[in-house]
């Protein structure tokens, strides 16, 4: 059976990065970072088969980027456009790999997507988010039957805006600091007036104006 040697395979990858929006310096200097956690955390040479330890290369790439300083968003494309060379060149099956986004980000992420762009592929969610097409799937059929979010339901059904539940402040100001203002004006305005403006207060102050000008055309407009 062939041999992939795992240097071999990034020096080819390497010498294929022409017109690449990286330099195949900074890519070399994030494959040593790899083959160090790789070799450290492992104990794996990087003479060792790319068949064979396809799933340790995955977690020691995972490793060296969430360490790795001042990152710049390059650091996952470099790897996953590495495995689907490896994945065409030599027919790997190696998934990619995305930002580490617990499954509720993740989740908010892919509807804030479909909210933007109802016509959005799957194709493209897994581009946008890393993620394979597996996740994607599984992440839609979730909100379409809703979603948990600090043992309260959140349900997100198609083509409306989400019904929240009421939660406590501190859990409901982390989520709507990570949502699309859209989302979270829909989920302040189920709240009492009172508990919104102590939410509010709380907010980062760019974001607590933005919602407070939105509430107020919301409530003019008698929607």
């Amino acid at each position: 059976m062939m041999r992939f040697p795992i240097s071999q395979c990034i020096k080819l990858f390497l010498d294929d990065t022409n017109h690449k929006p990286y330099t195949k310096v900074f890519a070399k200097r994030l494959f040593e970072e790899v083959n160090r956690e790789m070799e450290n955390d492992k104990n794996i040479s990087i003479v060792g088969d790319m068949r064979t330890h396809e799933k340790d290369f995955r977690e020691s790439a995972i490793n060296a980027i969430v360490h790795r300083k001042n990152k710049t968003g390059n650091e996952y494309r470099i790897i996953n456009d590495f495995f689907k060379f490896l994945n065409e060149k030599y027919e790997m099956n190696i998934s990619p790999i995305g930002p580490q986004m617990d499954t509720l980000e993740r989740k908010m992420r892919v509807y804030n997507l479909l909210l933007d762009n109802p016509n959005i592929s799957t194709e493209e969610l897994c581009e946008e988010l890393l993620v394979p097409e597996t996740t994607i799937k599984e992440d839609i059929g979730g909100l379409r039957d809703g979603i948990h979010v600090c043992d309260q339901h959140l349900t997100l059904n198609s083509g409306k805006l989400p019904i929240f539940l009421a939660v406590n402040e501190r859990e409901l100001k982390n989520i709507l600091e990570n949502v699309n203002p859209e989302i979270a004006e829909s989920i302040l305005f189920q709240q009492t007036e009172f508990r919104r403006e102590e939410i509010l207060k709380h907010l980062e102050p760019k974001k607590s104006e933005q919602l407070r000008t939105m509430l107020e055309n919301k409530e003019m407009s008698g929607s």
